[in-house]
C-alpha cells in the first residue's frame, strides 16, 4: 500500500506473508577461548534440518521519483514461523526462528 505525499514522493507500507528456502550453508571458524560463551556456540557446529522457511513480513519506506529514476529507503522485519533446528521434545531447542530487521535503498531506472 502507498500513499502520495505530492508529485514526486509517496509513503509505503508493507506486510504480508515470506517464503524462503535455504540452498547451502556455510559455517566460519570462531575462536573463543572463553568457557562461559562457549555453551552459546554449541549450534554453530549443527547443520540446519528445516531448509524451507516461512514467515510474516512487515515495514514501511519512502520513495522519491526524479528526473533520473526513483529511490526507495525501506525498512522491513520479517518473523519466521518455521523452525531451523528440531523442536520435539528432547531437542536442544524449544523454537529456533529467524528473525531479520533489514534496510535496503533501491534505485529504479526510468
Amino acid at each position: 500500500i502507498y500513499f502520495n505525499l505530492g508529485k514526486h514522493s509517496r509513503l509505503i507500507f508493507n506486510l504480508g506473508p515470506q517464503i524462503a528456502y535455504n540452498l547451502s550453508e556455510k559455517v566460519l571458524e570462531i575462536e573463543d577461548t572463553d568457557p562461559a560463551k562457549s555453551e552459546y556456540l554449541d549450534y554453530f557446529d549443527r547443520k540446519i534440518q528445516n531448509h524451507f522457511d516461512y514467515g510474516i513480513t512487515g515495514g514501511g519506506g519512502l520513495e522519491i521519483r526524479t528526473g533520473i529514476g526513483s529511490f526507495i529507503l525501506e525498512g522491513r522485519y520479517y518473523f519466521g514461523l518455521s523452525d531451523i533446528f528440531s523442536s520435539s521434545r528432547g531437542n536442544d531447542f524449544q523454537a529456533s526462528h529467524n528473525q531479520v530487521i533489514g534496510i535496503k535503498m533501491t534505485y529504479l531506472i526510468p
